[in-house]
């Protein structure tokens, strides 16, 4: 099977403050597919498939000519000075490969496996400086994907997903756009070496339904030298639901079942400054995960 898939992009931005920064950009870009499949034998195919994808980067970047943080605390400062700053790639092109099986091996029981790996030409990092996300170099990631679906029961489903990754910057460290100074390597900041989930969900046992659902996200380099990485972050969530009739169902929703107040649903390492500070001090800045809550929902179709 092959395929091709063309997009068109247009957008068009106005900056009052600074004209330099506005304008209108169209870029178009072309992403070709393949894939090859094999079987299926004994409810098994192989495949092997490559392609082409891309994300998009902030319109107001692939358009900005000028610093405005820069320049305001330049004018501030008596020095009307303007600072340029290079434009950000609208479009980032991305070009993966993956090898892998899928399989029924047994009544009700699906499994799915793959080996990839995905190039992409620019890596958009988080500047906590600045507090924006800005393009940097090149990266790969390779890694293993399982997924496996079993139903046991008629009433009954059992979902688990794990994903194994090494990303790093494909380029080489160069010195010059690690995220601080000082800490060269070849990292990706924020990016997972492990993701899991796993969930037991309940469909139509009589008028009751529900879910357990776990999330387990692995530890993630902060800095481009993994010199400081965040912790894990585990949570797990409940559902119980009761049919009342075809048309109304209620149920609760129990969020972070185990209050896991110690986790971080992300993390970020750079330098802040507090009042009672003399200066900047870098630290790993973070938004907790919510506590234990409750949540209930009535649900009404006509």
């Amino acid at each position: 099977m092959t395929g091709l898939r063309e997009d068109l992009y247009y957008g068009s931005d106005q900056s009052a403050p600074l004209q330099a920064n506005s304008g209108t950009i169209v870029q178009g870009i072309t992403s070709p597919k393949g894939n090859l499949i094999f079987g299926p034998w004994q409810n098994t195919e192989y495949y092997l498939s490559v392609g082409q994808g891309f994300h998009s980067n902030d319109l107001r970047g692939a358009l900005t000519n000028v610093d405005a943080l820069a320049t305001e605390i330049n004018f501030l400062q008596g020095n009307p000075t303007v600072v340029t700053q290079g434009r950000t790639p609208l479009l980032t092109k991305a070009t993966g490969y993956e090898v892998g099986v899928r399989s029924e091996p047994l009544p009700d029981l699906k499994f799915e496996g793959a080996l990839f790996v995905l190039n992409l030409d620019s890596e958009a990092t988080f500047s906590g400086d600045e507090a924006v996300t800005t393009p940097g170099r090149p990266s790969q990631r390779k890694g293993i994907e399982l997924t496996a679906s079993y139903k046991p029961l008629p009433w009954l489903r059992l979902d688990g997903d794990f994903a194994a990754t090494r990303a790093r910057f494909a380029n080489g460290d160069d010195g010059a756009a690690d995220t601080e100074p000082g800490h060269p390597g070849n990292y990706i900041p924020g990016a997972a070496n492990m993701i899991a989930t796993a969930s037991a969900t309940i469909e139509d046992l009589g008028p009751w339904f529900g879910a357990l659902r776990f999330r387990y996200f692995g530890r993630r380099p902060l800095i481009e030298d993994n010199s400081v990485t965040s912790k894990p972050t585990t949570l797990v969530d409940l559902r119980i639901g009761y049919k009342i009739s075809e048309q109304a169902r209620l149920w609760l929703d129990i969020l972070n079942l185990f209050n896991n107040t110690g986790a971080h649903q992300i993390d970020y390492f750079y330098p802040s400054q507090l009042a009672s500070e003399t200066a900047p001090v870098y630290d790993v800045h973070f938004k907790p995960v919510e506590p234990l809550s409750l949540r209930f929902t009535l649900s009404m179709t006509f």
